[in-house]
């Protein structure tokens, strides 16, 4: 008999998303960092948004999660370069770490909670702990 393994922590899968239509070389470009982009956002809280500007010269790169991207709102990192250069792998490399340092600096409601909770729970449990003041 198999038992899963059961876990309270959430599983997240980053993805990639295309926005938009591509000309040709940015597609082969992206095609060939897709494998690397996969395994950069394998186990991310926010997805990789991928963004040609045709009328720039320009292919922007985002890291955000999808509801806030729709709603143009929320935590976002941005890299932009020209759509001529192969630097995908960089680029997002560079993304997902800016991203990941910004949720660290701005938890969530539900993090701030679970802290200020953790915090009253260790100073409970030390002065229960305590011999001294009775």
């Amino acid at each position: 008999m198999q038992v899963q393994n059961i876990s309270n922590q959430p599983n997240f899968k980053g993805n990639i998303i295309l926005v938009g239509e591509f000309s040709a070389v940015p597609t082969k470009l992206i095609r060939n960092a897709v494998p690397k982009l996969k395994e950069l956002m394998e186990k991310k809280p926010y997805d990789l948004f991928i963004e040609q500007h045709r009328s720039k010269g320009v292919v922007s790169v985002y890291a955000q999660k999808e509801k806030d991207f729709m709603k143009n709102k929320g935590l976002k990192s941005l890299v932009m370069m020209k759509d001529s250069e192969d630097f995908y792998e960089k680029c997002a490399e560079y993304v997902i770490k800016e991203q990941d340092k910004k949720i660290l600096a701005n938890p969530t409601t539900g993090q701030k909670i679970k802290n200020f909770f953790d915090k009253i729970s260790t100073k409970f449990v030390s002065v229960m702990q305590d011999k001294d003041e009775v």
